[in-house]
């Protein structure tokens, strides 16, 4: 407290205590610093002789001494991460006064408020998201950890290296831009043109003949990518419910985003399925399964004993034929389509050797051997 401020205080105790007035009364009648229990509170200060000062700005109830205090800080100086129990015991010995932990923690805080309190654990605000699909993560990482992506990637890959190394990879490079626009899109001319209207329906075997191979944009992306579309692929089953979604463009579609890293498009998706059946990986990746897992399951099979075992495939896809007698409409509406079935069966034997392979659409298998 400043010697001006004293004064004053001083004067008005000594005007209350020479008033003819009640203390109540003089404070009502005039307008005194401090109030009514406050001049209490200086009266009992100077009867016992201790002034009027404020030792506030010293800290209320203090347990710590001004030397100890001292003492704290050049430990702080010297040391910035030194326990609070060694400071604990060190005020016990060498300044006889008892301080929790949170009463030294309090003491830095006011010494050093700049430094974080060293009691207790550093608050931080956990960011949480809601994710609807998070157990189909297990199913992701179990399958990365496998190396399932990786493997399926490798396959898609070497097949790419083999088309880029043939010669139908340059036979039809040229874009025809007959019936597009300037920017090379689509347009309602080129589904009017004679040759495109009769390979609508056409196999995709005579397709490929007249396919632009470099127009495909999973020629020009990397391995990384692939194994990503790779992933989206795998979790298409629990995007769309087990196909009653006919659409990943939906709420439900954004956790693709989460599983696999990229948050595709339907049109995404749907362009990749288009240029892998163009590539025609439907077999090399059908070899391809049962060694991937015969090589993580030789690890569990005695070297000493060859197990015996065989595996047998059919996947059967719809494929749209076209007919031109008419037909019975089944399950398209338009005459004239029949809904034939395309199916491929696969034979192998327990080391992951293919014993039969053959594709085949609304006849028997003809028993060709692949090897």
């Amino acid at each position: 407290m400043n010697c001006n401020r004293k004064k004053i205080i001083l004067d008005w105790i000594n005007k209350i205590n020479t008033s003819t007035d009640s203390i109540s009364n003089f404070f009502k009648n005039n307008n005194v610093p401090f109030s009514r229990a406050q001049f209490f509170n200086y009266q009992k200060r100077l009867k016992n002789n201790c002034g009027i000062d404020d030792l506030r700005v010293h800290g209320g109830n203090k347990k710590i001494p001004v030397g100890a205090e001292d003492f704290i800080a050049g430990c702080l100086s010297m040391d910035s991460v030194v326990k609070l129990k060694e400071l604990q015991s060190i005020l016990k010995k060498n300044y006889n006064c008892s301080v929790s932990l949170p009463g030294i923690s309090r003491a830095i805080k006011r010494i050093a408020p700049q430094r974080k309190s060293l009691l207790g654990r550093p608050k931080e605000k956990i960011k949480t998201e809601t994710n609807q699909l998070g157990g189909f993560e297990l199913i992701v990482a179990i399958a990365y950890h496998l190396g399932w992506p990786q493997r399926t990637a490798e396959t898609i890959y070497k097949e790419i290296n083999k088309l880029k190394q043939s010669k139908k990879y340059t036979i039809n490079k040229n874009i025809d831009t007959k019936g597009r626009n300037k920017k090379g899109q689509f347009t309602k001319q080129y589904a009017l043109r004679p040759d495109v209207r009769k390979q609508r329906f056409a196999s995709i075997a005579l397709k490929r003949l007249t396919k632009n191979w470099q127009s495909l944009n999973i020629i020009k992306v990397t391995k990384n990518i692939i194994e990503r579309k790779c992933l989206a692929l795998l979790a298409l089953p629990v995007i769309t419910m087990n196909g009653n979604v006919r659409t990943v463009d939906l709420a439900l579609g954004q956790s693709l985003g989460h599983l696999c890293g990229f948050n595709y498009s339907q049109n995404s998706l749907h362009k990749y399925f288009k240029e892998l059946k163009y590539l025609g990986v439907s077999s090399p990746l059908l070899q391809e399964l049962p060694k991937f897992w015969y090589d993580l399951w030789s690890e569990e099979f005695n070297e000493k004993v060859r197990p015996s075992l065989l595996c047998y495939y059919i996947d059967g896809n719809t494929k749209a034929l076209w007919s031109s007698q008419r037909v019975k409409k089944n399950k398209v509406t338009m005459l004239g389509r029949v809904m034939g079935c395309l199916e491929q069966v696969f034979i192998h034997d327990g080391l992951g050797h293919p014993i039969y392979f053959e594709t085949y659409s609304g006849h028997g298998p003809t028993g060709e051997k692949v090897l």
